[in-house]
């Protein structure tokens, strides 16, 4: 068992804990450490019958569970749980590489809550689980627009799935059809798309977007230039001093976070 709870039962902490059955060991990865960056206590397991165990001691809020693995298969383990009467209300969200639509009917005639098919987006997971915790009337930390605010953003440096701390971000750029997270030196590739990453993890009042390309973290702006008219430049306080030109459209707003003047 890969277990978050450090001896604790998890009740008393106010987390929601989260059960990942997957025998995809680099996923079960990535996913402990993008739900524990969310907030939530995470338990993983390999197979089937680990995690029918974690279902009963670990008694999770949710159960993220793959569909096909050795021995016993996810459809078994959704069947087991259902017929549980403990645990029969427990929401479960299928995870699998198959994209026919049969593996889909049969997982939703099993009981499963949700369905998402490999790869997909960490964010999309996790509004995913914020929506049917709330249905079940489980709350979770939200902001007041009603997104999740998370401190770190995942994001790719090659085929390593990382995790970068929401105050290192100095700004979020849109290029072509890929999205790049910007710390002081280095440039991530973002699964994410910027209008996601800008509703669903990033607080108003931190990152603002300045440009339908770019959102700039506001504590890391080093200087604004006033070129012309309505025309503004933010510079940013990166290794690069990267200049954005902030749009006519939102001027306004911009120059009223930053309370500027001139």
């Amino acid at each position: 068992m890969e277990n978050g709870n450090n001896g604790n039962n998890g009740k008393s902490n106010g987390k929601k804990k989260v059960l990942i059955v997957d025998d995809d060991p680099g996923l079960r990865s990535a996913l402990t450490t993008f739900l524990r960056v969310g907030g939530f206590e995470v338990t993983a397991e390999q197979d089937g019958n680990g995690g029918l165990d974690a279902v009963n001691n670990a008694k999770p809020d949710l159960v993220i569970l793959d569909l096909k693995m050795p021995g016993k298969a996810g459809l078994e383990v959704m069947r087991e749980i259902r017929e549980n009467p403990g645990t029969k209300e427990l929401p479960v969200i299928l995870l699998t590489a198959v994209k026919d639509e049969e593996s889909k009917v049969l997982g939703f005639r099993g009981g499963a809550d949700d369905y998402l098919v490999k790869p997909f987006h960490a964010l999309e997971l996790m509004a995913r689980i914020d929506r049917l915790l709330e249905t079940r009337q489980k709350s979770s930390v939200r902001t007041g627009n009603g997104s999740r605010v998370l401190d770190s953003v995942p994001v790719r440096m090659g085929d390593k799935v990382t995790f970068v701390p929401r105050d290192d971000i100095f700004f979020i750029e849109a290029a072509g059809k890929n999205t790049y997270v910007h710390t002081q030196t280095t440039r991530y590739l973002s699964d994410c798309s910027l209008k996601e990453l800008q509703e669903a993890v990033l607080a108003q009042d931190e990152f603002f977007r300045v440009h339908r390309s770019y959102l700039v973290n506001l504590k890391k702006v080093a200087g604004v230039t006033k070129e012309a008219p309505g025309r503004y430049i933010v510079e940013l306080g990166d290794e690069s001093r990267t200049m954005i030109c902030v749009s006519q459209r939102r001027l306004s707003d911009f120059k009223e976070l930053l309370h500027l003047h001139f």
